[in-house]
């Protein structure tokens, strides 16, 4: 199974490093697509799709600390496991009216940086964000992904990706104004 996702890989070491995340990260690919789905032949197939992806983006592993990888894993995996859950909608006709709680996946936290107070409580505020808004924001301004590499690796469109920036922002925008009693520019 895996060894099909190695093929597509044409440098050694990437190589490597994609069987080392595997065993690394393999209990919590399927738990978390476990937690969303719940039946396990379609966990297989998200897990599936999560290899595909990491193997089509391994270069986006490189440098990165056990936990970032972690982290990264966990939000391909929701984004794989959703995909299927609305794949699987359609082909069963009930559009795109799935309902699924993806409050059950935590967030992996970044244990590898000295964070400041301030740093804390934002990350922790883009954390308790819905997955959708919380997962490109994490992606963008803690990972420094851009916003086509993000558009990729969680397939959906730019246009997506930035509407999910944007209202995510905004979001947190009204989180620190109710907090600390900021005012909203008026410009």
């Amino acid at each position: 199974m895996l060894s099909i996702y190695l093929a597509m890989i044409e440098v050694s070491g990437d190589k490597e490093l994609l069987k080392s995340l595997c065993n690394q990260h393999m209990k919590l690919m399927k738990k978390t697509a476990y937690a969303i789905i719940k039946n396990k032949s379609l966990v297989d197939d998200a897990v599936q799709e999560t290899l595909l992806t990491m193997a089509l983006n391994i270069e986006k592993f490189h440098g990165l600390s056990t936990s970032q990888q972690a982290a990264l894993i966990t939000i391909i995996t929701r984004n794989a496991t959703i995909n299927l859950i609305k794949k699987e909608a359609k082909q069963h006709g009930n559009g795109d009216s799935v309902d699924f709680n993806s409050d059950t996946i935590v967030m992996v936290a970044d244990d590898s940086i000295s964070l400041r107070e301030n740093y804390q409580y934002i990350l922790s505020s883009i954390k308790s964000l819905e997955a959708i808004y919380s997962d490109v924001l994490m992606l963008k301004y803690v990972y420094g992904y851009d916003v086509k590499t993000i558009s990729e690796m969680l397939g959906v469109t730019i246009k997506t990706i930035d509407s999910r920036i944007y209202r995510g922002k905004k979001m947190l925008g009204e989180m620190m104004e109710g907090i600390y009693g900021l005012q909203r520019s008026t410009k």
